[in-house]
This record gives structure tokens, sequence and C-alpha cells, in this order.
């Protein structure tokens, strides 16, 4: 599973989320897109 493919399938996660997991989803998310513009450094 590539960056881009985990970032889509948590930000589909978070449609089903129960309000006290969405922080962690939100953070998870804003993890792998900083690690995205690493890779494209």
């Amino acid at each position: 599973m590539t960056t881009k493919e985990a970032i889509r399938e948590l930000e589909h996660m978070k449609q089903y989320a129960t309000a006290k997991s969405i922080p962690a989803l939100d953070l998870a998310i804003k993890a792998l897109q900083e690690k995205l513009e690493c890779e494209k450094v």
C-alpha cells in the first residue's frame, strides 16, 4: 500500500469512526502527509 492509498483509506475510515477516534485518525493522516512531503524531496 502506498502512502497516498493509506491516507485515502484513513479518510474513508473517518466517515465511520466514532467521535472519540477521529483525532487519532487525523493525527495518522497528518503524519502520513508529512511523510509524503519528505519523500518528494
